[in-house]
C-alpha cells in the first residue's frame, strides 16, 4: 500500500495501519513513519481475505498499540 500527503509525526509517535474484519474488529497491520515528503510504502505479510476495511491512526512509537487509541486519520473499505 502506498500513501502520500501524510503530515509529519510529533516526536515519539508513529502511524499504525489497522485491518478491520466484518465484525468491526481491528487487528494491527503495520507500524510506519512517512518520509519527509509525506509518503510511505506499507507492506503486509498476511492474506487480506477477511479484511473488509483499513484505517490509519497515530499511536505511541516505536511499536504502536494493541488496539486503536485514537480516531482514524484515514479509513477505507476494501472490495465491493
Amino acid at each position: 500500500m502506498s500513501l502520500t500527503g501524510l503530515p509529519p509525526l510529533p516526536p515519539g509517535r508513529v502511524y499504525e495501519l489497522w485491518l478491520i474484519d466484518a465484525a468491526g474488529t481491528a487487528t494491527p497491520g503495520a507500524v510506519f513513519a512517512p518520509t519527509p515528503a509525506g509518503t510511505a510504502s506499507v507492506g503486509l505479510d498476511r492474506p487480506l481475505d477477511s479484511v473488509r476495511a483499513v484505517a490509519v491512526t497515530q499511536e505511541t512509537g516505536p511499536g504502536g498499540a494493541r488496539s486503536p487509541t485514537r480516531k482514524p486519520e484515514l479509513a477505507g473499505q476494501l472490495g465491493g
